[in-house]
C-alpha cells in the first residue's frame, strides 16, 4: 500500500515540506528577495541622480561653449571695422599713388615735392 500512495503523489509533493516549516521558509526568502530588491533599488536611484547631475551639467555647459564662440564673434563684428579703417588707412594712399602711376597721372609727384 505504501508503493501506491508513493505514486499518487505528485512531483510537487514530494518536494515540498508541510506544516509552519515550510510557510517560514518561505517569508524568509520573501524579505531577502524584498531586501536585495531595495538595496537594487537605492542603487538604481543613486546612478539615476548621478545622470541627472551629468545632464544638466552638460546643457549648461552647452550654452557656456556657444557663449565663449559667439562674444567673440560679436566683439569682432563690432570693434574691428573701426580699427582696420586706421589700419588699412596708409595702405589706400599708397594704393592710389599707385593706380595714379598706371594710369599716367603724375600730378601727384608734383604735390610730393612741395
Amino acid at each position: 500500500m505504501e508503493n501506491k500512495d508513493y505514486k499518487e503523489k505528485t512531483m510537487n509533493d514530494l518536494f515540498v515540506e508541510e506544516g509552519p516549516r515550510n510557510e517560514n521558509n518561505e517569508e524568509k526568502k520573501m524579505t531577502e528577495l524584498l531586501e536585495k530588491n531595495l538595496e537594487l533599488s537605492n542603487e538604481i536611484l543613486e546612478i539615476s541622480k548621478y545622470i541627472k547631475k551629468y545632464i544638466v551639467f552638460q546643457r549648461i555647459m552647452i550654452f557656456v561653449k556657444i557663449f565663449l564662440i559667439l562674444i567673440p564673434i560679436l566683439f569682432a563684428l563690432v570693434y574691428l571695422p573701426p580699427l582696420l579703417s586706421r589700419v588699412v588707412e596708409p595702405f589706400k594712399s599708397v594704393l592710389n599713388i599707385y593706380t595714379g602711376v598706371e594710369s599716367g597721372n603724375l600730378d601727384f609727384l608734383q604735390d610730393l615735392n612741395k
